[in-house]
């Protein structure tokens, strides 16, 4: 299982071409900088759905710890966020002020981190 950190591309006024990255391979943890102004966009371009969790380490609004788990059908894509600091950013570590992210599936998938 591979580590890999995803480095946010700024969006500004005179405007972004984006650029996407392949999921490498699933099961690798992907860690994403977070301001609560980022936010992940995901392309499942292949033929079986996918999902995205997103790792908890604090309690939600209600109180309760759970992680957000995204599912993407085939030939979607989504544009998920803002991810709250206190809930999703890491507090110790190597990845503090990072989100952990996993993808169920790699085959034909993509994504870009944008923020502002």
């Amino acid at each position: 299982m591979a580590i890999v950190q995803i480095t946010p591309q700024n969006i500004v006024n005179t405007g972004l071409i984006p650029a996407y990255t392949a999921v490498s391979a699933a099961g690798d943890d992907f860690y994403m900088k977070n301001n609560e102004k980022t936010f992940l966009e995901v392309i499942n371009a292949g033929a079986v759905s996918l999902t995205v969790t997103f790792t908890a380490v604090g309690a939600c609004e209600q109180g309760s710890l759970h992680d957000l788990v995204v599912t993407l059908a085939a030939g979607v894509t989504r544009k998920i966020g803002m991810f709250e600091r206190f809930r999703f950013n890491q507090n110790s570590g190597t990845y503090i002020g990072s989100v952990k992210i996993n993808f169920s599936v790699s085959a034909s998938v993509t994504y870009g981190a944008f923020t502002n």
